[in-house]
């Protein structure tokens, strides 16, 4: 006879593998909940890391991979410029 099913075992033999895999990600969690209240009193607080540190991911991967060609610092530059000013 099969044993019964629990799933409680599932969680508790899988759980070091899990906590492994988020372990990856910390650092993004950890951007966040990074705000900018104290700088400039308050004046980007409503910026977030996270949603910033995407928007670079991604320019870099569509400039690179996509375009195929070479980012400079100034390019970087023009595109945070514009991303925090839209924000």
């Amino acid at each position: 006879m099969a044993e019964k099913y629990i799933m409680i075992h599932d969680i508790m033999s899988e759980h070091k593998d899990r906590m492994l895999n988020l372990k990856k990600y910390y650092p993004f969690f950890v951007l966040c909940d990074t705000t900018f209240s104290q700088y400039k009193d308050g004046k980007y607080m409503d910026l977030d890391m996270g949603y910033i540190t995407m928007a670079t991911l991604r320019f870099f991967i569509h400039e690179n991979n996509f375009q195929e060609s070479e980012i400079t610092y100034e390019q970087y530059e023009a595109f945070l410029s514009e991303l925090l000013r839209r924000e």
